[in-house]
């Protein structure tokens, strides 16, 4: 097989393409990151990388003046200014798979129509539709202002209606692609992995029976709910922990938890850092209002901590009630303080679930994922 990569970003299109390289199975990947900077994450021929990286070193400016309310209005251009000139870099005579990431791959799966090969659209969240509602009624919860991208809809659903297949990492963003209609037989459904070279176990120091999450402090990502159970369950001997930079919409809700001590607001720290912050911890907790599959969860999973997700993190790929975690529903603080309160207080309970947490890392690599995936598209090839 030959396959080609197009994504805007970073998100996991680097472990996928390691895994298909592995497997002599990259042709190329067309990315908005400088080759440098790929190579740090991956070893590929740097020959199979095609950049068009002014989308990225905009981005980057932005966010270094932390200008990012501009971001929002200029995300659509810099965009379609990635879209156009990846598309151009496309060999689709000799491409079998394209693989595109939603939001940047329309031009190319336009031009694909004229070349036997599968288009295969990267989604890692929900459907593009169900997740503007959903983002929508929760900022009207907290009465915070938010704009419908419409553009950006209609954009993913011609992406959807050009794909042969779409590829996605839970149950949860399946259900609501079927839920607007979409055909379950372009559905291709295998969950990520973690590095497991940079997420291991370590011996805890201390007793402090600490709670972590990890990544942006978001309405999104559902942080106000972890907070306020936190907040009111009030434990002894406890902390709550938050690693990630905090989003604009956000920063006034977190003055309801100042006054608590117990509650560590730490900023972004790089994915080397973060094993440091997961091994001082006893619980990964997550209570996402809508993340295809939080990819945190199987990085906190490989360090040992059993974890508490919300249902719409794509965490129940990975979490088996009352074996390795809990899986509670959204928005619900009554189950999240009753779950945390539960591994807080029954140590015989925390410890087998530790146990089996432990005992079931290795099953979460990138590596297990390269054979699941390339063995879908090869299944898929032969059938078309």
């Amino acid at each position: 097989m030959k396959i080609t990569i197009l994504v805007g970003g970073r998100f996991h299109s680097f472990d996928l393409a390691n895994q298909l390289e592995k497997k002599g199975h990259l042709l190329n990947l067309i990315t908005s990151y400088p080759k440098w900077k790929i190579l740090e994450f991956i070893n590929i021929d740097k020959k199979k990388i095609k950049t068009v990286i002014l989308k990225e070193i905009i981005e980057r400016i932005i966010i270094k003046l932390r200008l990012t309310n501009y971001l929002t209005f200029l995300f659509i251009y810099l965009n379609k200014y990635f879209e156009y000139f990846a598309s151009k870099k496309v060999n689709y005579k000799n491409t079998d798979i394209l693989i595109g990431w939603s939001g940047f791959s329309y031009k190319s799966f336009q031009k694909s129509k004229n070349y036997n090969l599968l288009k295969i659209l990267e989604r890692g969240s929900s459907h593009i539709q169900y997740q503007s509602e959903i983002l929508l009624q929760e900022h009207k919860i907290f009465n915070i202002k938010y704009k419908i991208n419409y553009n950006e809809i209609n954009q993913e659903i011609k992406e959807y209606n050009l794909a042969d297949y779409i590829s996605i990492p839970s149950e949860f963003v399946k259900k609501t692609f079927l839920q607007k209609g979409f055909n379950e037989k372009k559905i291709i459904l295998v969950p990520y992995g973690a590095n497991l070279d940079n997420f291991y176990p370590q011996k805890k120091k201390d007793n402090i029976f600490r709670f972590i999450y990890a990544g942006t402090l978001s309405l999104r990502k559902g942080v106000w709910y972890t907070l306020k159970a936190f907040n009111e369950l009030n434990l002894p001997n406890s902390e709550l922990i938050l690693v990630g930079s905090i989003d604009h919409n956000f920063s006034p809700l977190l003055k309801e938890f100042t006054s608590n001590k117990k509650i560590k607001i730490l900023n972004h720290v790089s994915q080397n850092k973060l094993i440091e912050f997961y091994n001082i911890s006893d619980v990964f907790i997550i209570s996402s209002i809508e993340d295809g599959f939080a990819m945190v969860i199987p990085q906190a999973l490989a360090c040992g901590l059993p974890v508490i997700c919300s249902e719409n993190s794509g965490g129940s790929e990975l979490i088996k009630n009352g074996f390795n975690g809990y899986v509670v529903p959204i928005r619900n603080i009554y189950e999240l303080k009753k779950k945390m309160n539960l591994l807080y207080e029954d140590k015989k309970h925390y410890i087998f679930l530790k146990e089996k947490v432990l005992k079931h890392g290795k099953d979460l690599s990138w590596d297990r994922y390269g054979d699941l995936i390339i063995d879908r598209y090869s299944s898929l090839l032969k059938a078309d």
